[in-house]
Protein backbone atom coordinates (compact mmCIF):
# COMPACT_ATOMS: atom_id res chain seq x y z
CA UNK A 1 0.00 0.00 0.00
CA UNK A 2 1.72 3.63 -0.95
CA UNK A 3 0.46 6.95 1.02
CA UNK A 4 2.55 8.61 -1.29
CA UNK A 5 5.43 11.02 0.51
CA UNK A 6 3.08 11.91 3.32
CA UNK A 7 0.25 12.58 5.28
CA UNK A 8 -0.61 15.86 7.00
CA UNK A 9 -2.66 16.01 10.10
CA UNK A 10 -3.17 15.88 13.83
CA UNK A 11 -2.65 14.57 17.13
CA UNK A 12 -4.02 15.27 20.56
CA UNK A 13 -3.52 12.97 23.62
CA UNK A 14 -2.53 12.85 27.65
CA UNK A 15 -0.18 11.57 29.63
CA UNK A 16 -0.83 10.21 32.92
CA UNK A 17 2.28 9.61 35.74
CA UNK A 18 1.91 6.77 37.20
CA UNK A 19 5.45 5.90 39.52
CA UNK A 20 8.95 7.56 39.12
CA UNK A 21 9.37 7.74 35.31
CA UNK A 22 6.80 5.06 34.18
CA UNK A 23 3.74 6.50 33.00
CA UNK A 24 1.12 5.65 30.56
CA UNK A 25 -0.70 7.31 27.33
CA UNK A 26 -3.30 7.78 25.24
CA UNK A 27 -3.72 9.35 21.83
CA UNK A 28 -5.20 10.12 18.43
CA UNK A 29 -4.46 10.84 15.31
CA UNK A 30 -5.47 11.77 11.70
CA UNK A 31 -3.53 12.33 8.48
CA UNK A 32 -4.66 13.79 5.33
CA UNK A 33 -3.73 14.20 1.98
CA UNK A 34 -1.79 11.38 0.30
CA UNK A 35 -3.02 9.09 -2.07
CA UNK A 36 -3.90 5.24 -1.73
CA UNK A 37 -3.73 2.89 -4.20
CA UNK A 38 -4.80 -1.13 -2.95
CA UNK A 39 -3.49 -3.92 -5.25
CA UNK A 40 -1.55 -4.30 -7.78
CA UNK A 41 -2.26 -1.17 -10.32
CA UNK A 42 -1.19 -1.43 -12.98
CA UNK A 43 -3.15 1.50 -15.25
CA UNK A 44 -4.33 3.43 -12.35
CA UNK A 45 -8.83 4.16 -13.00
CA UNK A 46 -8.79 7.45 -11.39
CA UNK A 47 -7.46 9.46 -8.37
CA UNK A 48 -7.61 8.41 -5.07
CA UNK A 49 -8.54 11.55 -3.37
CA UNK A 50 -7.85 12.56 0.43
CA UNK A 51 -7.71 9.66 2.17
CA UNK A 52 -7.90 9.66 5.83
CA UNK A 53 -5.56 7.87 8.18
CA UNK A 54 -6.96 7.59 11.85
CA UNK A 55 -5.12 6.09 14.92
CA UNK A 56 -6.16 5.46 18.51
CA UNK A 57 -3.61 4.19 20.76
CA UNK A 58 -2.17 4.04 24.13
CA UNK A 59 0.41 2.28 26.02
CA UNK A 60 2.76 2.69 28.50
CA UNK A 61 5.43 5.69 28.55
CA UNK A 62 8.55 6.29 30.11
CA UNK A 63 9.88 9.77 30.67
CA UNK A 64 12.98 11.23 32.73
CA UNK A 65 13.71 14.77 33.61
CA UNK A 66 16.74 16.85 33.44
CA UNK A 67 16.28 20.36 34.30
CA UNK A 68 13.99 21.81 31.52
CA UNK A 69 14.28 19.04 29.34
CA UNK A 70 12.47 15.78 29.34
CA UNK A 71 12.81 12.85 27.13
CA UNK A 72 10.27 10.31 26.53
CA UNK A 73 9.48 6.54 24.99
CA UNK A 74 6.70 4.64 24.43
CA UNK A 75 5.05 1.85 23.09
CA UNK A 76 1.71 1.78 21.83
CA UNK A 77 -1.47 -0.60 20.89
CA UNK A 78 -4.47 0.17 19.52
CA UNK A 79 -6.29 0.67 15.82
CA UNK A 80 -6.55 2.57 12.82
CA UNK A 81 -8.90 3.03 10.32
CA UNK A 82 -8.42 3.95 6.97
CA UNK A 83 -11.03 5.60 4.33
CA UNK A 84 -9.98 5.23 0.86
CA UNK A 85 -11.94 6.83 -2.05
CA UNK A 86 -11.27 5.63 -5.49
CA UNK A 87 -12.68 6.67 -8.97
CA UNK A 88 -14.66 4.13 -10.67
CA UNK A 89 -16.80 4.38 -14.09
CA UNK A 90 -18.64 6.87 -12.69
CA UNK A 91 -18.83 6.97 -8.85
CA UNK A 92 -16.62 7.92 -6.05
CA UNK A 93 -16.42 4.56 -3.97
CA UNK A 94 -15.26 4.61 -0.44
CA UNK A 95 -13.43 1.67 1.02
CA UNK A 96 -12.70 1.41 4.57
CA UNK A 97 -10.99 -0.92 6.68
CA UNK A 98 -10.02 -1.13 10.57
CA UNK A 99 -6.91 -3.50 11.62
CA UNK A 100 -4.62 -3.59 15.09
CA UNK A 101 -1.63 -1.25 15.08
CA UNK A 102 1.22 -1.68 17.06
CA UNK A 103 4.29 0.86 17.40
CA UNK A 104 6.85 2.49 19.46
CA UNK A 105 7.81 5.96 19.53
CA UNK A 106 10.01 8.69 21.49
CA UNK A 107 10.36 12.49 22.28
CA UNK A 108 11.91 15.26 23.38
CA UNK A 109 9.52 18.44 25.71
CA UNK A 110 10.99 21.84 26.95
CA UNK A 111 9.29 23.46 30.00
CA UNK A 112 8.50 26.98 28.88
CA UNK A 113 6.05 27.60 31.87
CA UNK A 114 4.53 25.58 35.01
CA UNK A 115 1.94 24.78 32.63
CA UNK A 116 3.36 25.09 28.91
CA UNK A 117 5.62 22.84 27.56
CA UNK A 118 7.22 22.70 23.61
CA UNK A 119 7.31 19.50 22.34
CA UNK A 120 10.80 19.80 20.47
CA UNK A 121 10.58 16.07 18.07
CA UNK A 122 7.66 13.51 18.76
CA UNK A 123 8.74 10.20 16.60
CA UNK A 124 6.33 7.47 16.27
CA UNK A 125 6.40 4.18 14.36
CA UNK A 126 3.21 2.20 13.42
CA UNK A 127 2.85 -0.95 11.81
CA UNK A 128 -0.76 -2.13 10.40
CA UNK A 129 -2.49 -4.58 8.36
CA UNK A 130 -5.47 -2.46 6.27
CA UNK A 131 -6.46 -4.03 2.98
CA UNK A 132 -4.87 -7.14 3.49
CA UNK A 133 -1.06 -5.09 3.07
CA UNK A 134 0.95 -4.19 5.54
CA UNK A 135 1.23 -0.07 6.34
CA UNK A 136 3.78 0.99 8.14
CA UNK A 137 4.45 4.79 8.75
CA UNK A 138 6.76 7.23 10.61
CA UNK A 139 5.41 10.46 11.90
CA UNK A 140 7.71 13.31 12.64
CA UNK A 141 5.60 16.07 14.55
CA UNK A 142 6.18 19.35 17.23
CA UNK A 143 3.94 20.68 19.08
CA UNK A 144 2.78 22.83 22.31
CA UNK A 145 1.92 20.50 25.51
CA UNK A 146 -0.15 21.84 28.44
CA UNK A 147 0.62 20.80 31.58
CA UNK A 148 -1.36 20.69 34.89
Amino acid sequence: MSTGNHLNGWSAGADVPISGILGAFGRVDGGYGATFKTGAILVPAGAIDRSPVYDVVGGPRVAWTAGRVSPWEDAAVGVTHVTARSTAIDALVPVTDTAFTAGVGGGVDFRMTGWLDVRIVDVEYRHATIFNQTLNRTTVSVGAVLRR
